[in-house]
């Protein structure tokens, strides 16, 4: 089974309260990220997992701060 395709990487276009809208590594379409550029995993952007340490897939690249200065 694609990994992408399984359960667990399917995404929706709302964010629960995890990281990832504070994160600079976050597209603009709010539904993928440097990490997982097919689909953020839902453990990541529910905030179950905390992804400023490894999960399986995210190529190295974890949670990032936006700074204040760089927010729009």
């Amino acid at each position: 089974m694609d990994k992408w395709k399984d359960d667990a990487f399917l995404f929706s276009t709302e964010f629960d309260d995890g990281i990832c809208v504070n994160c600079v590594h976050l597209h603009v379409n709010g539904m993928t990220c440097d990490a997982f550029p097919k689909g953020i995993p839902s453990e990541v952007r529910s905030g179950e997992h905390d992804h400023r340490k490894s999960y399986s897939g995210d190529h190295g690249i974890r949670f990032e701060p936006v700074k204040k200065e760089e927010r729009k």
